[in-house]
């Protein structure tokens, strides 16, 4: 009889609330305001939300959902999967965030690594303040300071960026925009260190005022190009011009 009025109850708090509860143990504490479930728990909603957790804690007043425990936030509208310890859900701010490390899986197409974000469902938004690494499909890798993610735009900002590409070239930049559905980088104060090889004495680098990249072409505005081997004078020699493209195909 206990099963059965806990399975009533379950439904009553998804038809008000907009939640869905499954677990092993589900309790109701303080004059029904919190549902606490426990073991195996799962929290669904209408709007394409989906929660795995060890345990959850929902305070009705509030609209707040807490999840603790490998949890794992599945946003089926999208394409966002979310890992982290601890996750609180806002609901009436429609705000997702977590504690300490946090793995994003965007579009199964890019890979974030970072921890304690901001993540708003309404306005498609993901953001945190601490270092973020990311990986992508293509085989590129990068090191950010801070970073904000447009879902809908699919735009990567950050306020400065150590890329590493498929190619092995090393880009520094500062406030920098990466374009993911076309692999496209715009940023200011560029250090670009080629792949070491023979040919470029191991030290070949350019510098310049800002860049944009893409598979193909790299283009350097105001910039300076030399492979001599770093001093703390000027190098023996460089080249400096407005503009320097860099054609990766014909490695020119």
């Amino acid at each position: 009889l206990f099963f059965f009025l806990s399975l009533v109850f379950i439904n009553l708090a998804h038809a008000e609330d907009g939640f869905f509860f499954e677990g092993k143990i589900i309790e109701y504490k303080e004059d029904n305001n919190l549902i606490y479930a426990k073991d195996n728990v799962r929290v669904t909603s209408m709007e394409g939300f989906e929660a795995f957790a060890n345990e959850s804690r929902y305070y009705r007043s509030l609209n707040k959902l807490i999840l603790v425990g490998d949890v794992k936030i599945i946003d089926n509208n999208k394409n966002i999967i979310l890992q982290s310890d601890e996750v609180e859900y806002q609901k009436n701010l429609e705000l997702i965030t977590s504690k300490n490390k946090t793995s994003i899986n965007v579009n199964k197409n890019f890979f974030i690594i970072t921890k304690n974000i901001n993540y708003f469902r309404n306005k498609e938004t993901i953001s945190s303040s601490h270092e973020t690494r990311v990986t992508d499909n293509f085989g590129n890798q990068v090191k950010s300071s801070d970073f904000i993610l447009s879902i809908g735009k699919k735009e990567f900002k950050t306020k400065k960026i150590n890329l590493l590409d498929k190619d092995s070239n090393e880009y520094i930049a500062d406030n920098v925009m990466i374009d993911l559905s076309k692999n496209q980088l715009a940023g200011k104060d560029i250090e670009m260190y080629f792949k070491k090889t023979d040919d470029l004495n191991n030290h070949a680098r350019l510098k310049g005022n800002s860049i944009t990249s893409n598979d193909r072409f790299t283009t350097i505005k105001k910039g300076i190009f030399t492979n001599c081997k770093p001093n703390d004078n000027c190098p023996t020699w460089s080249l400096e011009s407005e503009e320097i493209v860099h054609d990766k195909l014909k490695k020119t």
